[in-house]
């Protein structure tokens, strides 16, 4: 999980030995994945561990520990009463065996918990790791953020570009195609855009694994390459249909086929048409692209939330995810309109 000890550990070992970290939100999906082969191990507490093999099932605890951490209350300064009252209460329930017993009957008792209680009872306290503690300066984690917002582009322009070819052949089909396959077509855009993409995310990465196991980040690009689609066909039906039906009759009066006429007449003036609207839908996947993150893909956002969670606030993570969603956005802004200064009808 994103944001843990278990997390960091594993930063530090993608460095010295190459493992590839992937950050989930939860407790649930990691185990489901390694069930389905999607990652070779999960780290996390041992106590999670054991409740997920007994819900899981298939899967072996590595018995050697690779860290040893500690499960801690944190009160508001103000509450310091409270505070000195529960660690009174714990001591006691060390001293006496009550808190063993009912670790032992949850089943979440280990030897390293004896050696713990017999420190806490005779008045040592419990180590902290503070170099685990200290916020690392923004600086550090601009190299990661970087890393993301390349993961974020290419991302983006993949489910983009699947987005184009496939709204193309859907709005062809729509115009061109017989009626029952119009009536299809029209069928898919329906779902797709009354559906929340969130929901298509799952159903391609969990829901199609019993059948077919998709790579998450190929998942992500179908997920949003073919939303987007649906939204794409619309506006490129909508150009296609804009061109005037007499420039269209006139060149099938001149003998021109339907493919001429889509080539040379109505296909360049319909691009103009969509150009505007297909610049908005592109800015806005790059946005959305942050969903993403719920299939342990880690894109900008995500990691902005990673980092934000580590040091304990959002304002300067924030501000540097914006800039940099900026930095993505309006080079393409711009782009686009230069082509449609370029592309457009003089009066």
């Amino acid at each position: 999980m994103g944001a843990t000890m278990a997390y960091q550990i594993l930063l530090d070992a993608q460095r010295g030995i190459g493992v590839i970290p992937v950050s989930y939100d939860d407790d649930v999906h990691p185990y489901s994945d390694l069930r389905e082969g999607r990652v070779d191990a999960v780290l996390l507490d041992h106590i999670i561990a054991q409740r997920a093999l007994k819900r899981t099932g298939g899967l072996v605890i590595q018995p050697e520990p690779v860290a040893v951490g500690h499960y801690v209350a944190v009160l508001a300064r103000r509450d310091s009463v409270l505070r000195d009252s529960l660690d009174l209460l714990l001591k006691a329930a060390m001293a006496d065996g009550t808190l063993e017993r009912i670790l032992r009957r949850w089943d979440v008792w280990d030897a390293r918990q004896a050696a713990l209680f017999q420190r806490v009872v005779a008045g040592s306290a419990v180590g902290t790791d503070a170099g685990r503690v200290v916020l690392s300066r923004a600086g550090s984690y601009l190299p990661a953020l970087l890393r993301a917002a390349g993961v974020t582009l290419v991302l983006s322009f993949l489910s983009m570009g699947l987005a184009v070819l496939t709204g193309l052949a859907v709005a062809a089909g729509r115009i061109y195609g017989p009626w029952l396959l119009g009536g299809l077509l029209t069928a898919y855009v329906e779902v797709m855009r009354g559906t929340p993409v969130l929901l298509q995310l799952f159903v391609i990465y969990y829901g199609l694994a019993p059948v077919v196991r998709l790579p998450a980040f190929l998942a992500a690009v179908l997920g949003l390459g073919l939303n987007y689609a649906a939204y794409e066909s619309e506006i490129y039906r909508g150009a296609l249909e804009a061109v005037s039906a007499t420039q269209l009759e006139a060149a099938r009066t001149l003998g021109f086929t339907e493919a001429q006429i889509l080539r040379l007449i109505r296909g360049p003036q319909a691009l103009r048409y969509a150009l505007a609207p297909m610049t908005n839908d592109f800015v806005a996947l790059l946005k959305d692209s942050s969903l993403v993150s719920v299939i342990t893909v880690i894109e900008l956002t995500k990691q902005t939330a990673i980092y934000a969670t580590n040091v304990g606030s959002w304002v300067i993570p924030g501000a540097l995810c914006g800039i940099v969603y900026l930095a993505m956005s309006l080079p393409l802004a711009s782009l686009a309109r230069r082509l449609e200064r370029r592309w457009r009808v003089p009066a």
